[in-house]
């Protein structure tokens, strides 16, 4: 690199880094409120969950309310009040609410399937944050028909809950004329929390769709998430938290699966199986996660996605054992920059890897420290398709990770090492020379008024015969009021930069001439802005134009692909949406490149500018039948593209959800580059014939990928988080519907609670 580039590169890092460092200890009280508090109080009075205040712990304990507006507008109190209530004994946090409704009609509830969407149905809930740190904590919510929904707040709850957490708790409605009444009980041992506090960070919301209204104790910007720690009020214990006790669960599973791969020519095979998790509460802040002979199976299947983008796309991780304290391990780095993502463990591009066993220590210890590490060693494994054979070998997973919190307002810095080490088939030891590893620091910010929220990372990579150009770094900082929306952003990927462990799609660019995936290192520039005015009147909430801009550049900093984007976006009282875009890109193919997955002649290398316009928009989702559709259409690298989206809902509540959903792209090129027309048809059905009882299925058409695919799902939830899975999936060619592969799965998972 000559001077001049290595002094752009400088002026670029430190342009990136100074905004971080210089809003370190970024303490803006302007426009926050002084924290409400509520006591709680212990009862000895034999709690009965019914839904109920009849209890005398009820009579005697604080009630509080006046409760504000989030949305429509947040500067007055809520036009519909909610009043709350809490006790606790030796085992449970008891929280009682009163939902007031004076309107009649029907709630609006989307489900009677656990872990509802929140944004799609009423529910009260409880957000909190027993260390106090801003940053980690819980969310529990409730619809009117006493369905739960239970989620992990990371990222000082900015982002919403994480509902792919479960964890045992209980909760009864009563619905009457004039409201509807939610007690909950919270186990001690479900919570992570340090002994001896006498104030947990705590908030209350609630979501009323039939007035359409928003809902929180201590009053929250409407700019913000309900569930954000940084506005929570406080939790006053009238004498010390309980000690949560022995915290021991163990969760056997059985299966048995059954399956035909036709394609292959294989028959009828069948595999049962065993395994054990344990989830052990070292200290109420520290948990142990152990598992043997893991099932890492998802009985949810991926939705399938149309691809036009040349690079892998991301599907999110579900699987249990993974997600107790989840972000101290997957948040590090961007969501296309992660030094570590679980989905690399036990699965190969969607081929069960088996795991002999895995241990996972995640938690707080002490005031400001979190730890984490995990280690995994999965088995070797051949598999024969046709003529060819393929070994993979056993592997040895660990990661070690910890976070310490920093200025007092939801900040932390983080390290993390992550390590992939091959195994010696013939004596089980570890291969010196087949290994991956990365050593990262990443510095989180965020301000005490949530306005400001950046990080900054630097990580390292460390592979055999690989030495240089094996860095990446980037920062982002994001500035948000009510009005104002400013971001910035960068991103540096050596091309040597290996996170096997990991997911850093944009590094591997596929060479059509060759087939084969080449390494190009990155630079990254991607700078947001955008302004909101609340005009008041014709129906709109908000409104507002925006300039997005996103920039990569080779490693030399040369161009290699931009995209300019004004958008102008309509946000709706009745919760529509309605938003406008234009897109002007320009893409310098490094190798020949396959767009669209035909066999025609691949796009020659060389620069394309083109240019598309479209929109989106989003109906009333209260009502039983709303609808979504998008489209964009304009040229396409050297060709011409045509896209429409389009999504119809149809709720018959509580017991069913209908929907289909439509992605159709059209791609023109010159006549040997071939033309594509691309379909994703995906009908759904979502059944509750008992609050303990569901059946889903979906049908997925991808013709991109030639497949058909069928998942049916019936699942009985005979105690808490004990289920019964009856699963039947298939797939098909799209083009003849022949059959590739069919599989029917039983799966029992039990719960107890040692």
């Amino acid at each position: 690199m000559n001077f001049k580039q290595s002094g752009i590169r400088f002026i670029i890092i430190l342009f990136s880094f100074c905004p971080l460092l210089s809003f370190a200890s970024v303490q803006s009280k302007e426009g926050t409120v002084e924290p409400r508090t509520v006591e709680i109080k212990r009862t000895k009075v034999n709690m009965t969950m019914d839904g109920r205040a009849l209890e005398e712990a009820w009579q005697s304990a604080e009630w509080t309310g006046a409760f504000h507006q989030n949305f429509p507008f947040d500067t007055s109190q809520a036009v519909i009040q909610t009043k709350v209530a809490l006790c606790f004994d030796d085992k449970f946090v008891y929280i009682m609410a009163i939902c007031y409704d004076p309107q009649p009609g029907p709630y609006v509830v989307q489900t009677l399937r656990r872990d509802f969407r929140p944004a799609f149905s009423d529910y009260f809930g409880v957000f909190i944050d027993p260390v106090g740190d801003l940053t980690n904590g819980f969310a529990f919510m409730v619809n009117p028909y006493g369905v739960q929904s239970e989620g992990l707040l990371t990222s000082g709850g900015s982002f919403g809950p994480n509902l792919d957490w479960d964890n045992v708790w209980y909760a009864e409605t009563e619905r009457n004329d004039s409201s509807w009444i939610v007690e909950m009980a919270l186990p001690f041992r479900t919570l992570r929390y340090r002994e001896g506090q006498s104030t947990w960070n705590i908030n209350f919301g609630r979501n009323n769709l039939k007035t359409n209204e928003i809902s929180t104790w201590m009053p929250i910007p409407r700019n913000f998430e309900i569930s954000a720690l940084a506005f929570a009020g406080k939790l006053l214990w009238a004498e010390q938290v309980p000690h949560p006790g022995k915290n021991i669960a163990l969760i056997p599973y059985g299966i048995h699966s059954g399956s035909i791969n036709q394609a292959q020519g294989t028959g009828f095979s069948q595999k049962p199986g065993a395994g054990l998790d344990a989830k052990i509460g070292i200290t109420p802040t520290l948990n142990l996660d152990l598992t043997v002979n893991p099932d890492f199976a998802q009985v949810d299947v991926d939705r399938q996605i149309t691809n036009l983008s040349r690079f892998s796309l991301f599907f999110p991780e579900r699987r249990a054992f993974f997600l107790e304290n989840s972000d101290l391990f997957s948040n590090f780095g961007f969501s296309r920059i992660r030094p570590f993502f679980s989905r690399r463990i036990g699965l190969d591009d969607g081929r069960i890897i088996p795991i002999y066993a895995g241990a996972r220590l995640s938690g707080k210890v002490g005031e400001s420290l979190r730890i984490g590490a995990m280690t995994m060693q999965t088995a070797e494994q051949t598999v024969i398709s046709g003529s060819d054979t393929s070994t993979t070998r056993g592997q040895n997973y660990s990661v070690a990770a910890f976070q310490r919190d920093v200025w007092g307002n939801g900040s932390n810095i983080a390290m993390i090492f992550v390590n992939r080490q091959a195994m010696v088939a013939s004596n089980d030891k570890f291969n010196e020379d087949d290994y991956n590893r990365i050593i990262g620091i990443d510095y989180n910010l965020a301000s005490r008024d949530n306005r400001f929220r950046g990080k900054l990372f630097y990580h390292q990579s460390f592979s055999p015969k690989q030495s240089i150009n094996t860095e990446a770094h980037a920062s982002w900082l994001r500035y948000r009021d009510r009005k104002l929306s400013l971001e910035w952003n960068h991103e540096y990927v050596g091309e040597n930069y290996n996170a096997e462990v990991g997911f850093t799609p944009r590094l591997f660019v596929f060479d059509a001439a060759s087939g084969k995936n080449r390494r190009i290192g990155y630079w990254r520039l991607e700078p947001d802005i955008n302004y909101t005015f609340f005009p008041g009147v014709g129906g709109i909430n908000n409104m507002g134009p925006g300039l997005y801009y996103n920039a990569f550049f080779n490693t030399d900093l040369s161009e290699n692909e931009w995209t300019v984007n004004p958008y102008y976006f309509f946000n709706f009282q009745n919760s529509a949406e309605l938003n406008f875009f234009y897109q002007e890109q320009f893409t310098r193919l490094l190798f020949p490149a396959e767009i669209t997955g035909s066999e025609k002649e691949p796009l020659p290398e060389g620069g394309y500018r083109y240019r598309s316009a479209g929109f989106e928009w989003v109906s009333n989702i209260r009502r039983p039948l709303n609808y979504s559709f998008s489209g964009n259409a304009g040229s396409f690298f050297n060709g011409n593209i045509y896209s429409l989206s389009a999504e119809i809902n149809y709720r018959a509540q509580p017991w069913g959800n209908f929907a289909l959903s439509v992605d159709h792209n059209r791609v023109y090129f010159p006549e040997k580059f071939g033309n594509a027309e691309l379909y994703l048809i995906s009908p759904r059905v979502d059944l509750t014939f008992h609050q303990n009882v569901f059946f889903s299925g979906i049908l997925q058409y991808n013709n991109q990928v030639s497949n058909v695919n069928t998942n049916l799902r019936l699942q009985w939830r005979f105690k808490p988080m004990s289920d019964l899975f009856a699963v039947y999936t298939d797939n098909y060619f799209s083009e003849t519907f022949r059959v590739r592969n069919r599989s029917f799965t039983i799966k029992l998972v039990y719960w107890l609670n040692v």
